[in-house]
């Protein structure tokens, strides 16, 4: 069950409110939930919904090829940013769980999150699904309470939504390679810039 404090925190945060600090396009932010190598020479940067069909399509299709091809080899750092689409206050819950979790346990969140999107539309049923997601996290449902019930994880959502707005980014899913944005953030659009920029960070 989806607190009630869960709502009433974000509507007095409200969305894309407060200041976003200068950073430089090829580094992650403090609190940014990262996979691969810090000093990988590209750095791919990823807005996801978990309510977002879309992005469901391209994490449980597009991402592990791109992991595979591109992270694990340790040629490009995934950077994870989240941007709240409708239902907002559902993907605002999927979020904040995924955030509880322990830093490298994010990915296996994202992963319940989006394998899990299609039953909890033809179900109608979000409880279990964000169930799934909490124990992904190592969350128990009191856990679980506890997360979406705390203020400061609320506070922590409303500060990242304001990245979004920084990198002009108005919807999921939206990847930017080192800080340029793209027009089609699926695989055969992204291999093109990340293999361009891989080959200028070898070149003499």
């Amino acid at each position: 069950m989806i607190r009630r404090a869960l709502f009433a925190g974000a509507l007095a945060l409200g969305l894309f409110a407060g200041a976003v600090s200068a950073q430089a396009p090829d580094q992650a932010l403090e609190g940014d939930r990262t996979t691969g190598r810090a000093d990988a020479p590209v750095t791919v940067t990823a807005y996801l919904s978990p309510t977002c069909p879309h992005c469901a399509d391209w994490f449980t299709s597009d991402w592990p090829a791109f992991k595979a091809a591109y992270v694990t080899p340790g040629r490009v750092r995934m950077v994870w940013r989240e941007l709240p689409t409708s239902p907002q206050q559902l993907a605002s819950a999927g979020i904040i769980i995924a955030r509880c979790a322990p830093a490298d346990r994010y990915e296996d969140v994202l992963q319940a999150l989006m394998s899990g999107q299609e039953a909890m539309y033809a179900t109608r049923q979000p409880g279990p699904w964000l169930q799934a997601a909490g124990q992904a996290a190592g969350l128990d449902q009191a856990g679980i309470d506890a997360c979406l019930a705390d203020e400061d994880n609320l506070a922590d959502l409303n500060a990242r939504l304001a990245l979004a707005q920084a990198d002009q980014v108005r919807g999921t899913p939206s990847m930017l390679v080192n800080g340029e944005k793209l027009a089609d953030p699926h695989l055969a659009s992204l291999r093109a810039p990340v293999d361009a920029r891989l080959g200028a960070s070898r070149a003499p």
